[in-house]
């Protein structure tokens, strides 16, 4: 499964707001995120795709649950 933010300014919203609260870890910045978006190899998989942009949490969980199989 690959979970995505296809909205860019929405991806950026949430970055720019959370906080995990790890004293010796620092949130990656939006050009970090950029950086790795342009590193990362395109998958040669099939590849199951979850837009993350629109849905909850728990909707997000139970897309998972249900294309997982887990029953």
């Amino acid at each position: 499964m690959h979970l995505l933010i296809s909205d860019a300014q929405e991806h950026r919203r949430r970055l720019h707001g959370r906080d995990r609260g790890l004293a010796h870890v620092g949130e990656p910045t939006w050009a970090d995120v950029q950086r790795r978006r342009s590193d990362c190899a395109a998958w040669s998989d099939a590849v199951a795709e979850i837009d993350t942009g629109e849905r909850t949490a728990d909707e997000v969980a139970d897309l998972l649950v249900t294309g997982l199989g887990v029953r």
